[in-house]
């Protein structure tokens, strides 16, 4: 499951590189969602993996922020 994070981790890549600087909550309604989802997800890997809650640092690591 962690190899698909890196293809998540490339496309927030390519989504920031598009977004102008500053205007992140300009478009953030587009992708809340999606990143609510991935954070459980990634939360969850890691809950599966170590038997612990995981930090904000953890999650944002795996999806690239």
């Amino acid at each position: 499951m962690r190899g698909h994070f890196k293809d998540v981790e490339s496309g927030f890549a390519k989504l920031a590189a598009l977004i102008p600087q500053d205007q992140y909550y300009r478009f953030n309604d587009h992708w809340r969602f999606v990143i609510q989802r991935l954070s459980f997800l990634a939360s969850l890997l890691i809950y599966l993996e170590s038997d612990k809650l995981a930090t904000k640092e953890e999650v944002a690591g795996l999806i690239g922020g």
